[in-house]
């Protein structure tokens, strides 16, 4: 965890991570690797990849808009202030949260998620036999 803190630019993955975040975080209890990735599908029909995970929460946990604890990831009272601007809705979440990522510097810092850990929460997420497999 924590790799590198130079500066770079937010992208619409991190806009996408992070509405995928807050559309879990409604029930308090955080968000599992799982919650993320079934989020991120719903409201973006496609599945983050391991290093669109790492890459995005890290530098999310680095601007203190979210906190990893356990295996739980939760928005913080900046993240909730910052998620207020997306009324939800697919597509429609890079637009009303780039712009106030950008006022952010965005770290390069990255969130430990190996590609194993990855396949079980997609695996929970979407069993082989919802795929057809």
């Amino acid at each position: 965890m924590g790799e590198g803190t130079g500066p770079a630019d937010w992208t619409s993955t991190d806009a996408w991570i992070l509405a995928a975040i807050h559309g879990r975080s409604k029930r308090k209890r955080g968000n599992t690797l799982r919650h993320v990735i079934g989020a991120a599908d719903a409201i973006n029909h496609a599945i983050p990849t391991p290093d669109e995970l790492a890459s995005s929460i890290g530098a999310l946990r680095a601007a203190g808009l979210v906190e990893c604890d356990d295996d739980r990831i939760y928005l913080t009272g900046e993240g909730e202030r910052l998620t207020r601007h997306w009324k939800g809705g697919s597509f429609n979440w890079g637009p009303t949260l780039l712009p106030h990522l950008a006022a952010l510097p965005r770290s390069i810092e990255r969130f430990a998620v190996t590609h194993q850990e990855w396949q079980a929460a997609y695996d929970e997420y979407h069993p082989r036999s919802r795929r057809g497999s």
